[in-house]
């Protein structure tokens, strides 16, 4: 109880009481792990009967061991915030990257805060987006980005006034946004890539719009196919961060999204002259961080190989990858 002396200075009265007590180190602990996972932190679980309530009662015990030593560890250092933000960012919650073989659903729910992923933040994406493929997801009138613009809110970001809590888990409307996003940006940058010098390229450093997994009479390449391959190992490591040797299942998943589109459209190439055109929009006409008309000489306007198309195919799949759109 505030004595009536103390009104006058309530609240530096009040903080000082609620920093003594010991659920001021715990609740620091719970904002911090929130911010840097985005997960809550567990509860602890009430349902004796549940089959998996014994591995749960693991989950929440191992977590309330981790968060009271570093609860001791932040008082031992005089409230300093830094030791929180090591212990979590040290610990399995925020490093945990893979289970080495399937997971029982004991196990399942004993490793449920372990590992997974955070949706990016519409600030977060954006930056990525410009990290990874060199441009921004813009508009091209104004070159506002869209994710500070008018998607922000639509997905899930805040306007600090009357939207104040950000969403952490993606609905149908954000699903929606980010396959836009991968498509725009695949259609936006693919051809510009494609067009300049392979030594200054954030993208296709290996292949050319020449590199064609057949020949004109259907049989294979062998050295084109490992070329995409390559650049598929690369986009893979750039985009999604993953390092994957050019046998790995998911290089060939990928390839065959390549020539698979590769195949379908240079078929339609073949019997329509004009399927040969590239869509306006995604053209290699202008530098899109500018909106400066290129060169003639590096102008890309037509895709009779149709290897710029089945690249935008292959960079829609990577930059709608879960990997991608969560951290």
């Amino acid at each position: 109880t505030m004595p009536t002396s103390e009104y006058n200075q309530a609240l530096p009265w009040l903080a000082k009481r609620a920093a003594e007590d010991p659920r001021f180190v715990l609740g620091t602990i719970y904002t911090t792990y929130t911010a840097l996972t985005g997960l809550a932190p567990l509860d602890y679980p009430t349902d004796a009967e549940s089959p998996t309530y014994t591995s749960q009662l693991d989950a929440w015990q191992a977590q309330d061991a981790l968060f009271t030593k570093i609860g001791e560890a932040f008082v031992l250092t005089d409230y300093n915030l830094k030791t929180v933000v090591s212990g979590i960012v040290r610990s399995p919650y925020f490093r945990a990257k893979n289970a080495e073989e399937p997971l029982t659903d004991e196990l399942l729910a004993e490793y449920v805060a372990l590992g997974g992923g955070r949706l990016s933040t519409p600030e977060r994406l954006a930056r990525k987006i410009r990290a990874v493929t060199g441009v921004h997801w813009v508009r091209p009138w104004d070159l506002a980005d869209y994710l500070l613009a008018e998607y922000k809110i639509l997905y899930g970001g805040i306007d600090a006034d009357t939207i104040t809590r950000r969403l952490t888990q993606m609905n149908g409307l954000m699903a929606g946004v980010s396959l836009r996003m991968a498509n725009e940006v695949a259609c936006g940058i693919t051809a510009y890539d494609l067009s300049l010098p392979s030594d200054q390229r954030n993208l296709f450093p290996h292949v050319s719009l020449d590199h064609l997994p057949e020949g004109a009479s259907g049989q294979s390449v062998p050295d084109a196919i490992d070329d995409i391959k390559t650049n598929i190992v690369y986009l893979h490591a750039r985009i999604l961060g993953e390092t994957l040797e050019i046998d790995d299942p998911e290089i060939e998943r990928t390839y065959q999204v390549f020539y698979g589109t590769w195949k379908e459209g240079i078929d339609i190439v073949a019997n329509d002259d004009g399927a040969a055109y590239l869509t306006w929009q995604c053209q290699a006409r202008v530098n899109p961080a500018t909106q400066e008309d290129l060169p003639e000489s590096q102008v890309i306007n037509q895709d009779p190989n149709y290897t710029v198309r089945a690249w935008m195919a292959v960079m829609t799949y990577l930059l709608s990858d879960y990997k991608f759109l969560y951290e």
